[in-house]
Parts: C-alpha cells; structure tokens; sequence
C-alpha cells in the first residue's frame, strides 16, 4: 500500500531530520503551531474490554486506586483470623457478575463473605484457590504466603501494589486522545504507514510505548506469514486463530487450549490495554526511581532492606523485609537460602539514584554518577570478533528436514543469513560486562544475582551492504516532554529526547541464566563438552514475579524462585552463562532464543585471583580483578584468545515453546551458530566511556525482532532509563552535530588495547563504593563526604532526588519538607 504525502508529512511533521540519521538526542519543548490530528483512534489495534489484561492499582487509569484497594482488601481480611489457614480477599473479578469474563462464572462460592459482595473466602476448606480465574496467571506469593494471594491479615500499600486490577476503558481511551491531542496519531493510517514502512523515523511526539507498538503490529500485519514450519516439517497453526491484520488476542488462560491456533514466530496481545497501562507504569516509574534515592515507601520509613522509624531515632531497624531472599554478603556469597535469623549488622546508606548498587566493601574510588537501570555495576568494555564460523560450519553439512538442528530456509535471515555465514566474515564487537553483588533492596528482574552480558556489534550495516543483504533496522523512540514524569520535567526543563538510532550498529542484550541442573529432569546444559552443550540451558527470567510486572520488575519485589532455576555464582564472568532469557524473531516465520558460554575446553583458562568466595568479596571489584587476571595473562597459558560460543535454540511448538512466557524453559537443542572472540588485550577499568555506552534490545534488525511482552515493555523501559541516565551524568550539549547528552554512539568501531599499552583516555574509573558502619541503637550517622552516600552542598542537589521544596542543610543531609 503506497501513501501520499498529505498522508505521510502529518504522520512525521517536524521531525528532526538529525533525529533521524541518529545524529541528535534532544531539544526543548516547543509545541507551538501544531495542529492536533484529528482522526479517530484505531480501536481495533488499541484495545480495551473486560477480558483485557490487567494492570495495576498505581496506574491512572485502573479500576481502583491503590489506597481504596488497600481499604477493600483489609474488609476482607478482617472476615478470617490473622495467622491462620483461612483467606479472604477482594475479588470483583470473580464475585461481581458485571465484571464476570468470558469463561468464568461470577459469583463463585465463597464470594459475598460476611455479606460484602466483593469478598470472598479462598485456599481453604471447599473454596476455590485465593488466585483464581481469568487473572490466575498475574497473581504472585507475596512475603510468607504459601501461595498467590492468600491473605489474613492488615494489609498495606506494599502488599496490594502487584494485585492485578481492571483497566478503566473509558479513563484509558481519554488518555489516548490526550496523547493523540499532543501530536502522537493513533489513527488507522499510521499504523498502516508503519506496516509499509516498520523502519521510518519514530514519530517525535509519539511516547516510547507506542513506538514499540508500531513495530511489533507492524511486523505482525505484514511480515509475519500465517503458515509456519518448523525443523521437522511440520506445520502451524493447526487451527483456529492464524495472523490477521490486528494483534491476536490469547488470555492467558487460554493459553493452554489455544496455543495450537499460533503460527511459529507470532506474537499475541500486543496492544492491549493492560498492556499499554503496566508498560507506561513500569516505564516511568522505573525512571522516576533513577531521581531519587534507593527509597522504598519513603512514607512507611523502608529503606532498602531495612524499616526505619524517623519519628525514633533510638529504634532498631527492622530488616526482616530480605530476610527470605538471598544477599551476596562475605559471609554468605552463594545467595538464596533463608536468611531470617542472619544478622545485619551494616546499613547501606542511600545512594543519589536508586539503580546505583552499593558494595559489601567501602574500599574504591566514590562515584555520584547515576549507575545503569539494568545491571548496574559495571565491570568493563572489551573487544571481540563475532564471528559467523559456527553457522558456516552447521550450513555444510546440508541437514535435511526431520534433523533437531535443521535450520528451515525461511528463517536463513538477518544474523542467520547463509551469505554471513560463508563470507568469512568477523565483526568488531564491543562488549560490556556489567553485574553486581546485589545486596541492597534494589535488585534486578531475572536474577537475585545480577549479570549482564552486552554485545554491540559494529558497522553492521557495511556488512550487510558489502554482501548485498538489505539492512532493515528498527528505529527506536524518542520521549517527548510531555509524556515524562513531572519530576523529570522539572529536573530537565521540558526537554525532549530524541533517540541516537546508532544506525550502523546492532546490540545483543543477555543475562545470567542457569544451566538447569534439577530442572524439570532433562539433562543440563554443560558447556565444558560438546555433547554436554547440545543440552538446553534454563534459558529464563528465573524470578517467577516477572510476570508481576509491578511488584517484580519495578519494584524488585521478593523472588519467587526454584533453587534449580538460580544461576551458579562465580568468581569470572567468563565463568557464567549468558542467555537472551526472550525470543529474538527468525525471519516471517520462526523464533529462537540465544545463549553464549566459554567453549568447550576454554574454562581452562578461566584464572581467579583469589581462593574462596570470602576472600573475593573483600575486593568490591573482584569481577574485574579476575576478568583481567585472565585476558590480560592468556599468553601465560599458551594461549592468544578466549573464545564464546553463541548456541540457538529454535521454536518448534508454540505450545511448548511459548514466545509470551519468559519463565517457560525451551527443551529444543542447543545449537552452535556464532563464536565471540576475545584476543589477549589491556582489561580497562569501567570508565565514562563504557558507561556512556548504551545498549538496547530494539537497536535490531526486524528479521531478528525482539519478541514476547517482556521484550516489547523494553522499548520504553530502556529508552527511560538510559536518556535518564545519561542526562543525570552528563548534562545537555550543543554541537556542530546537534544536541548531545554524552551517549557513545562508536562510529567508527572499538578495537583492542594491545598487552602492556596505554589507550586513549577514555575517563575517570567509575567504582561503586559505600560508607560502612553500625547501626547500633538504631543511630545512622551522616554521610561520609564525597562517598556514594552523597552529601549536598547546595539545595539544587536535594532538588533534583527529593522534589522542589528539599533543602540542604548544613551538615550535608537532604532535608525532605512536607
């Protein structure tokens, strides 16, 4: 479908064109002259009903705000005794029959308890389960519940934060229209221009959430194909559903009897809008949360693990809040086991931003830079070749169908391309290891232990273009003032970030995951043999409260976990196991998920500067210590290089495989397709530059699209907090280039810093640091100065974490007023 001009120019009006190419990261607000579009939402994308998705009780537009739910649900509770083995909760989902879903009778027994119509009596008895019906899959354990949703006692703001609540359509369809009156188009047309076009400039005024949502329709309505094979030959979907025009619809309950109705490679509900509610949510409250300390209901005195009463200076702190998730502490590095009757004798004082994460050491230098939102700590920047050997090597030997490693023609594109594989080609790589001891209330969606492996690969457009492949990269969104957080319009005056696209560029995002050892019965992956390699990982987001977006990913809510599903804790990073944890799109028609390990017989290399886990947590900075010890000496090991092997796992069922379940296992072969090579090199520090790196999971190819909810509520969490992150460290500047907030966007490449030489100087090392001391009696002293604890000097410092009306007082305290 062709467009016209009149059509398109509405579409992108005023987009900057530096904006566009990358070469521009912001200007100020000015919406003066616009005229707002006038044609209606498209409703069949952007949709609303009674069998919705959820979102949560601090979005604007639920059902029911946070303190009503807190008052219902203490109706409730108070029908049972506390402590006991007997629930009740508030529950119109399933009590109300004007809110009753498709599928669900409502009422249900147990509802009208105590003769309050939206209470009902749950997990005890002959009644139903607490967690029940259409909302089943959203609900999570809270703190010492057996099971999700079992309540019998006074509630508080916490502990209703991750119920799922109904989104008000009406409230949410107003929203839209204001977005669409700031100059966002909603309309039929755009979404069929971005169909046409999936990678034009996002539009300026269009928030991140929508951005994303352009292209994952957009791939869904034109490139996705509704037939699919798989590497057996056979065929999906074998009913039902199929790919149409809109974004299929699949409660997840559904699921289970549905699931055969997908194609391979489909994605389901994007749109939605429980969808749209919670990612706005987790957007925008995970920026917000880059403003401010390491604060946890400041108003209920939680701060980080431990609740302080301010009104009494005398009290004991009670820290029994992590007293049933793991802490990687000298006494106890192997994280996860119930630490209920640990003593705490430390308190790690508030930070600048909350994403800073502090150390169990306060030896290092003091950073005040705001740390990154995802995988706070850095470790380091190398260089690698990524190389397409592997994939070389699997293509010649002509698998046929019906082989588990067979990789079916249609899905031979983007990274997966044949002419990538047989060109001998090697692509410079920057790769930023980034991970911390996580032992603060702060702490990562996937993993108790935070790994983060990132790869960006380097002028991958000339590749593609020297082999005649055309280059199809997504675009990623801009954030127009008007859709941040007050707070953040106040700091940073209205200002509009536009995205450097970094268009020559493509980034894989991976996290720790675990080998699967005691999972599910299938034998674990072991990277150490070939054989042993061929096993599937726990290729997963391990933290089951993933799915509980609010209380899980933006609040860092207690773990969920199986022991089995945990990562292995090491002293390397070499030593771990990286995996997209999502599925990553293969061509119109197939989906994968990615992993990286040492290959069979590097682990040998792997040199530890240290002898136990207790001596290694002494050194805030022992990744990086033991990361140099075994790049910067692979010559004393006879070696030149250390080589990571890239395995793939494919989609072969859309049941079993599921692309909107990131805590569902893949059991599908592992198989070997890439290797990333690390030559002998200078380990540098983690430094400004590395830190002013960005990487993001949509800075892609759309053959290899992120997929899957926990994928597309990316779009807008990454593009939040790295242009917060950035912004906070670096501040504005006007170039000859345009306006610049410090991002390193690599145009020309990264290379190794040969053994034993001096690189450019690439800025101050940024290590994390606390203050340590005891809270005896309850007494915090003040902040050491210059130390990540963060003393004030003048009031725009309190400002900027605690709201306008803080100040700074003398002693270099933020005082919070009102």
């Amino acid at each position: 479908m062709r467009f016209s001009m009149s059509v398109i120019v509405p579409l992108l009006y005023s987009l900057d064109p530096a904006a566009a190419v990358g070469g521009s990261q912001g200007s100020k607000s000015n919406k003066g002259g616009k005229p707002p579009p006038t044609d209606p939402i498209d409703k069949n994308v952007l949709t609303c009903s009674l069998d919705s998705q959820p979102t949560f009780c601090a979005a604007t537009d639920a059902t029911i705000g946070c303190s009503t739910l807190v008052d219902r649900m203490n109706q409730c509770t108070a029908l049972v005794p506390a402590n006991s083995n007997q629930y009740a909760v508030y529950d119109p989902k399933n009590c109300d029959p004007a809110q009753a879903s498709r599928g669900w009778a409502a009422p249900i027994v147990g509802c009208n308890a105590g003769g309050l119509p939206n209470c009902r009596f749950c997990g005890f008895g002959a009644y139903q389960p607490c967690a029940y019906g259409f909302y089943e899959p959203f609900y999570e354990p809270g703190n010492n519940q057996q099971l999700p949703n079992e309540r019998n006692s006074v509630q508080t703001t916490s502990d209703v934060l991750g119920i799922p609540v109904q989104v008000d359509c009406g409230i949410y369809y107003a929203k839209l229209q204001d977005i669409v009156n700031a100059g966002c188009r909603l309309d039929a047309a755009a979404f069929e221009y971005y169909a046409d076009n999936p990678a034009a400039p996002p539009m300026p005024d269009c928030p991140p959430v929508f951005q994303q949502l352009f292209l994952s329709n957009a791939l869904n309505r034109n490139y996705q194909i509704s037939t699919t094979t798989n590497s057996y030959g056979e065929t999906f979907p074998k009913f039902g559903l199929g790919v149409g025009k809109n974004p299929t619809l699949l409660p997840s309950t559904e699921f289970p009897t549905r699931c055969l109705s997908l194609a391979l490679g489909q994605e389901t509900n994007m749109g939605d809008a429980g969808e749209i509610s919670s990612f706005e949510l987790t957007a925008k409250t995970m920026a917000s949360r880059m403003l401010r300390p390491a604060l946890f209901e400041f108003s209920e005195g939680i701060v980080n693990c431990c609740k302080i009463d301010f009104t009494d200076p005398a009290a004991v702190p009670d820290c029994s809040r992590c007293n049933d998730y793991a802490a990687n502490t000298i006494s106890n590095p192997h994280t996860y086991i119930n630490s209920t009757n640990q003593t705490r004798e430390y308190y790690q004082y508030p930070v600048p931003s909350a994403t800073r994460p502090q150390e169990s050491s306060y030896v290092g230098q003091r950073s005040r830079r705001v740390a990154k939102g995802m995988h706070g700590k850095g470790q380091s920047c190398l260089a690698a070749k990524f190389s397409f050997g592997p994939l070389q090597a699997l293509y010649r030997k002509n698998l046929k169908v019906g082989d588990s490693a067979y990789i079916p023609e249609g899905w031979r594109v983007g990274l997966l391309d044949p002419a990538l594989a047989n060109g001998d080609i090697e692509i410079d790589t920057l790769v930023r290891l980034s991970g911390n001891k996580n032992i603060t209330f702060i702490k990562d969606v996937h993993d108790i232990r935070i790994r983060g492996f990132g790869l960006k690969l380097l002028g991958l457009r000339s590749v593609f273009e020297r082999l005649g492949l055309q280059y199809n990269r997504l675009k990623l969104a801009d954030i127009p003032a008007y859709d941040q957080p007050d707070d953040a319009q106040y700091t940073f005056g209205n200002f509009n970030f536009s995205a450097a696209q970094e268009d020559e560029n493509l980034d894989l995002l991976h996290v720790a995951i675990g080998t699967g050892v005691g999972f599910d019965d299938v034998p674990p992956f072991n990277p150490r043999t070939i054989p042993g390699s061929k096993n599937p990982p726990a290729n997963i987001f391990v933290a089951r409260n993933v799915d509980n977006d609010y209380n899980g990913f933006i609040l860092g809510g207690n773990p969920d976990v199986n022991v089995s599903e945990l990562t292995e804790v090491y002293q390397n990073p070499l030593s771990y196991v990286y995996g997209s944890s999502s599925v990553l799109r293969a061509g119109p028609g197939g989906a994968f998920k990615l992993h990286w390990a040492a290959c069979p017989g590097e682990q040998d290399k792997i040199q530890n500067v240290y002898s136990t886990f207790a001596e290694a947590f002494k050194d805030p900075n022992f990744f990086a210590t033991n990361l140099k010890e075994t790049i910067q000496k692979l010559d004393e090991v006879g070696s030149s290089e250390f080589r990571f092997c890239g395995y793939i796992q494919l989609q072969q069922n859309p049941c079993t495989e599921p692309i909107e379940s990131p805590t569902t296992r893949w059991l599908t072969e592992s198989i070997n397709v890439f290797e990333l090579i690390f030559p002998l090199q200078t380990v540098p520090d983690y430094n400004t530059f590395c830190d002013n790196t960005v990487y993001t999971p949509w800075r892609t190819i759309q053959e290899n699209q992120p997929e899957g909810f926990i994928n597309r509520v990316r779009m807008a969490v990454y593009q939040y907090a790295h242009n917060f992150r950035l912004i906070l460290n670096n501040g504005v500047q006007d170039t000859s280039h345009g306006t610049t907030i410090g991002q390193n966007s690599c145009p020309l490449g990264y290379t190794a810093i040969p053994k034993g030489e001096r690189p450019p100087y690439q800025g101050q090392p940024v290590i994390a640091a606390s203050q340590q001391f005891v809270t005896t009696g309850g007494n915090i002293p003040d902040p050491e100065p210059d130390s990540s604890s963060g003393t004030c000097h003048a009031r725009d410092e309190c400002q900027l974490p605690f709201g306008s009306d803080s100040e700074c007082e003398s002693n270099g305290a933020c005082k919070m007023n009102g």
